[in-house]
């Protein structure tokens, strides 16, 4: 099985339901963090390193709070992916906004 990746790896494996907390960092995962103003590293799809850091950071920072899964986290953002972006571009979050600037 050499022809299979650390992304066709992973995803195979949750889907499978063999591994729960982990997050296939796509781009348009990607792309969510980004307009919610995360600075992310430009390797991160191909650091394992930094794929790693941030996907325990997600895992740690929101999965757990929210007592979610990796992968539940990573099909809510799949599966709504242009409905976010699109709410994301009509709306600003005024939470999002009062946490960037300190209050």
């Amino acid at each position: 099985m050499s022809y299979i990746k650390l992304k066709g790896a992973r995803d195979l494996l949750a889907e499978l339901g063999v591994v729960t907390d982990v997050i296939a960092l796509d781009i348009r995962i990607l792309n969510i963090l980004r307009e919610l103003g995360a600075e992310l590293p430009a390797d991160v799809q191909t650091n394992p390193s930094r794929y790693k850091q941030l996907q325990d950071e997600l895992l740690t920072r929101v999965c757990v709070p929210m007592r979610i899964t990796g992968v539940a986290l990573d099909r809510i953002l799949f599966q709504n992916y242009k409905t976010i972006m699109a709410e994301r571009a009509a709306t600003p979050n005024k939470v999002l906004q009062a946490i960037a600037s300190g209050a």
